[in-house]
């Protein structure tokens, strides 16, 4: 079925090499992006266009190319399967790791989609918030935590979250294979920057969680 060994080793290091790039690795951001922050590049482009995504998906159409040239039959059949591979194996292997030998903020899992804030003006110096975040801990043992509130912004500049930093960090806990909708409640004083703010929600909320030395952006 191979024909060239040596272009079918070139596919299958092009697609290892794009798995890796678009590895969530516990993170909102895949763990390619987390490696090219770290060293201080920028991402996005000005037009906001995302550069490591488009260096991934280049890599994969090289790889399956690659696969296909190398092979005498089965070619789409085996494109099939480099797809489904890039598609679910990251996310698998990383649930897989938290449902078993995960521990720690590692062994949490946040539904950010159910989570939400609200907010309520009190008087024009206060405000009154109230957050519901879903995790569910997959460990033997109780993790404790602290939780921040990051970006999501709202059109004039002024967001939940950005408020909710005022007091930060928040401090949790989830038993051991539990799950709890963790709320937080509480006046803020708002900044003069903030005056302007009034009452609404936020859903999809995004945070960062840490233990200790560990963090995660989710």
């Amino acid at each position: 079925m191979i024909q060239n060994k040596k272009l079918f080793g070139i596919a299958t290091i092009l697609l290892l090499i794009s798995i890796v790039v678009s590895f969530p690795y516990f993170e909102e951001n895949p763990y390619g992006e987390e490696m090219i922050e770290a060293f201080g590049f920028s991402i996005m482009t000005v037009s906001g266009l995302n550069i490591l995504a488009l260096i991934g998906f280049i890599i994969f159409l090289a790889s399956t190319y690659f696969l296909f040239i190398s092979l005498k039959k089965y070619q789409f059949r085996s494109m099939l399967v480099a797809i489904l591979i890039i598609v679910f194996i990251p996310s698998a292997l990383v649930n897989l790791y938290q449902r078993t030998i995960a521990t720690g903020i590692y062994a949490l899992h946040y539904n950010e989609d159910q989570s939400y804030c609200e907010y309520e003006t009190v008087d024009t110096s206060t405000m009154h918030a109230i957050c519901e975040l879903p995790f569910k801990n997959y460990s033997n043992k109780d993790v404790a935590f602290q939780i921040e509130f990051y970006g999501h912004y709202r059109s004039n500049g002024v967001g939940i979250n950005s408020v909710m930093q005022h007091n930060q960090p928040y401090d949790a806990v989830v038993h051991a294979n539990g799950q709890r909708n963790i709320r937080i409640e509480m006046d803020i004083t708002l900044s003069e920057e903030d005056i302007n703010f009034d009452s609404g929600s936020s859903t999809s909320v995004p945070v960062i969680i840490k233990s200790g030395d560990n963090e995660r952006k989710l």
